[in-house]
């Protein structure tokens, strides 16, 4: 989904450039970010690719890693029987 979501948005922002779309503040930039700006199609172009290719999956698979690690500790606990001590109020 995160994939699909940053190719989506990097489609816009071409579609943007290519219609003409300038920058609210300047009114003459014909980009949303300087990052991406497609008049130097090969730099933006490395930078989409390193971010499509690279950055989103890792980032994705780190926040599953999070995931994973959250319902294995919890599968954990589930299956250890606490009992409360005698001392201890209900």
């Amino acid at each position: 989904m995160p994939l699909l979501y940053s190719v989506s948005y990097l489609g816009f922002t071409l579609l943007y450039y290519a219609a003409g779309g300038v920058y609210h503040r300047d009114l003459c930039s014909r980009y949303i970010y300087d990052v991406i700006d497609w008049s130097d199609p090969a730099g933006t172009g490395r930078l989409v690719g390193v971010l499509v290719i690279i950055v989103i999956p890792v980032v994705y698979l780190l926040l599953f890693g999070v995931y994973a690690c959250r319902v294995g500790r919890a599968r954990a606990a589930a299956s250890q029987k606490i009992e409360p001590q005698a001392n201890q109020a209900l």
